[in-house]
């Protein structure tokens, strides 16, 4: 499977903004638009990852195969926009973004896996270090069942420690946009020292919290090129998922090369300093101001590194347009960067001192200028089988077989995009089309670029995609089991709920089988009854597993598709973790 490099936007997409701060009270946000979300979950290799649940305002979604979304559109605040992903076996997502009234917003959103760093005894408490350089370390019987009531059994603990030093993965992975409300419940721009994820969980899966009363010390790394300079004490500050902000709750201490500092729950937690802000809004080229720079990462935050590393950051437009939130009143910096643009230097293409600033600011046209850059344009359009222009799709673009890219279609079915492409420009290509509403795709289609330029006109899209059920166990290589079978029965008694059967195997002892009861044929969340999988003897009775059905079959024909996962133990008392995906034609 290829790799995702870079998701690039249409001519009607907006780039992806700074975080935005109001002077009023930011829970009453600005402006309600009408925006539709769309984009590409990876994972930390860059593969796609299908099957995650995405969610914005009332809208809900699944990944496909290819690890695309797109939601109907929504209403949201204009200026704080947020959206979620979820996807068992890795730590929840939820960012806000601004966004413009009839637009497509296009992201792409790295999950991180939920790596497990340790176990200890809930009820001696112990240490666990984080890789990374951070460290937790639990009192005794500071563990508490969801109920609230004292656990001191084996607890295992998953954790990750993101540095605040990889623009990367901060760009694809943190939670939030740095937005953050203060204990006076100010808006607040922050400037990150590193962030920490933890969950704590049972042997059979059950979620567990830091019992009451109760504190947890944990330690995070100070980069060592700041760490004299570094403030002494530094606020802390969890993420709340639903809202897309950080909130101010506890300090930290300076001990030495570390920031030490004692929570009373787990989710994420920031070490931040925050500050008052200002709008900032400019455009970047590249070498003319013919030639928008489209899709580099902009990023502004303090001059001085030993006040926060990092702070603003966001994608450019189809016009090189850039805007958001930064630090009011101090010294700023302003970098430029394109992943993996193979350009000389690497991935920082541009940077230069900037501010301060007290009052909102329009930044001059930035022009790299690099004789080595050019650009790739492309172009078409996707059709169905009646010529119809799809609207709800996608289109898959390999470029000479190194480069991947998600092109999402406007309302008139048509894509496009640009790309900045240094060293040996490629010259051929291929494409896929893919139709959302009819789970259709397109023949593999080759193209050759004539000056840097492929118009490709009209793609069909007219080909039935595959049934399949997939899934990985214990975090294991991903299997996926071709032509499975579905089935849905109604019970007569002792009630009339719907049953719902999927099955599949394939000769090398590798099989799933599903089962989950509805009280009507719907999407939803649904318990899991059965689960076979390979040759494991699932005890029901000790698991807990789920099942999310995105588009339901009422009738013969039509489509069963969802995911499903959880933890499991099996009669041997062994314990299990599986995350799997579904889309099967229902049979009867």
């Amino acid at each position: 499977m290829q790799k995702l490099k870079w998701l690039f936007p249409l001519a009607l997409i907006l780039g992806i903004f700074f975080s935005s701060c109001e002077d009023n009270d930011p829970f009453q946000k600005g402006t309600s638009v009408e925006v539709t979300f769309a984009g590409q979950i990876i994972d930390e290799n860059k593969e796609p990852v299908s099957g995650a649940l995405v969610k914005a305002g009332d809208e809900v979604g699944l990944t496909d195969a290819n690890g695309v979304f797109r939601l109907s559109a929504t209403w949201l605040p204009n200026d704080h926009a947020v959206l979620t992903v979820e996807k068992a076996g890795y730590f929840a997502f939820s960012r806000a973004y601004q966004v413009r009234d009839k637009s497509i917003q296009s992201i792409t959103i790295q999950l991180l896996s939920q790596t497990e760093v340790g176990t200890l005894n809930g009820g001696a408490g112990g240490s666990i270090q984080v890789p990374g350089g951070a460290k937790l370390t639990f009192p005794a019987g500071s563990i508490a069942r969801s109920d609230g009531s004292p656990y001191a059994g084996s607890v295992r603990v998953f954790a990750r420690f993101l540095d605040p030093t990889d623009r990367a993965a901060l760009a694809l992975s943190m939670p939030g946009n740095l937005s953050a409300l203060n204990a006076a419940g100010e808006l607040q721009q922050l400037s990150t020292f590193g962030m920490i994820a933890v969950e704590l969980y049972s042997t059979v899966g059950q979620k567990l919290n830091v019992t009451e009363g109760s504190q947890v010390e944990v330690r995070i790394p100070i980069d060592p090129a700041i760490a004299s300079s570094a403030p002494n004490e530094m606020p802390l500050w969890h993420y709340n998922e639903a809202d897309g902000y950080w909130i101010e709750e506890g300090l930290a201490q300076k001990v030495g090369n570390e920031y030490v500092g004692a929570v009373g729950h787990f989710s994420w937690w920031n070490y931040d300093a925050p500050y008052p802000s200002v709008n900032v809004k400019g455009k970047v080229f590249f070498n003319n101001l013919q030639t928008p720079a489209v899709g580099v990462e902009v990023w502004i935050g303090p001059a001085d590194q030993g006040i926060g590393l990092g702070c603003g950051h966001g994608q450019t437009d189809l016009t090189g347009f850039y805007s958001g939130a930064i630090p009011k009143d101090i010294p700023l910096k302003i970098w430029i960067y394109k992943w993996n643009s193979g350009c000389p230097g690497g991935a920082e293409l541009y940077t230069a001192n900037i501010g301060p600033f007290s009052a909102d600011v329009t930044l001059p046209d930035i022009i790299v200028n690099d004789p080595s850059i050019q650009t790739l344009e492309l172009n078409g359009r996707l059709v169905d089988c009646n010529n119809v222009p799809v609207a709800n799709g996608y289109a898959k673009v390999n470029i000479s077989g190194i480069q991947s890219n998600i092109l999402i279609t406007d309302v008139n079915g048509e894509f496009s995009f640009t790309m900045p492409y240094c060293s040996v420009v490629p010259v051929t290509g291929s494409i896929i089309g893919y139709d959302l509403d009819k789970n259709n795709e397109s023949v593999l289609q080759n193209f050759t670029f004539n000056n840097n330029v492929a118009n490709l006109g009209d793609i069909t899209v007219c080909i039935s995609l595959t049934e399949f059920v997939e899934y990985s166990l214990d975090g294991g290589s991903t299997v996926i089991l071709p032509d499975p079978s579905g089935s849905i029965y109604q019970d007569s008694f002792p009630s009339a709920d719907f049953n719902t059967w999927i099955e599949a195997s394939i000769i090398n002892s590798k099989s799933c089988t599903i089962g989950f009861k509805s009280n009507i044929i719907s999407a939803g969340t649904f318990p899991l009854r059965i689960l076979y999988v390979d040759n494991l003897e699932v005890n029901m009775s000790q698991s807990n597993l789920n099942t999310t059905v995105t588009s339901a079959a009422l009738n013969p024909g039509d489509l069963i598709i969802g995911t499903f996962g959880g933890n499991f133990v099996d009669f041997n008392g062994g314990s299990h973790v599986i995350t799997g995906t579904y889309r099967v034609k229902r049979d009867w």
